[in-house]
């Protein structure tokens, strides 16, 4: 936490992000710092940026929704057996609460997600889309998707255009 909070002082103080502070668009932060905290929350400074860049490069990419805060809450119309919403982002329909009792988390994951918007985190995942936690499941897209990292207990894989899945 102290590093992270160190690094935004020493950028502001640089006045590298100053100019870019004040265009930060909050919902969109939250959005994006909400689903840091709660896919990443455990992982590394660098696996929660993985996390941020995935959702931005949706975000980019004409198949997904054109905001981040579309991107993370994009969810299908059709329940599966389980009788509960398919997302993007499984901690957004799993029928928990949303909130986040962890604040020293989210604050890290919040400041992780600043520096990934304002381009001051470098795409650790070389352009992934998608990522799983490799030491729970491995989806079948897991294996249909190009690999471009793998950070902490997420691979990171890329949708590659003309993709099926």
């Amino acid at each position: 936490m102290i590093i992270t909070k160190l690094l935004l002082l020493v950028l502001l103080k640089q006045g590298q992000m100053a100019h870019n502070v004040t265009h930060l668009d909050t919902e969109q932060l939250d959005c994006l710092a909400l689903n840091v905290y709660h896919e990443a929350r455990g992982e590394s400074l660098i696996g929660q940026a993985g996390v941020a860049h995935v959702t931005l490069n949706r975000v980019k990419d004409e198949r997904y929704s054109s905001t981040i805060c579309k991107v993370v809450k994009k969810r299908e119309n059709k329940k599966p057996m389980n009788d509960r919403f398919r997302c993007q982002f499984s901690w957004f329909c799993d029928g928990k609460s949303d909130r986040t009792p962890e604040k020293d988390a989210y604050k890290v994951g919040y400041a992780v997600s600043a520096l990934a918007i304002l381009g001051m985190v470098p795409d650790v995942t070389n352009g992934a889309t998608h990522y799983y936690n490799y030491t729970l499941s491995t989806p079948r897209w897991g294996q249909l998707y190009t690999h471009t990292a793998t950070l902490g207990q997420h691979r990171y894989v890329r949708r590659e255009i003309g993709s099926k899945l």
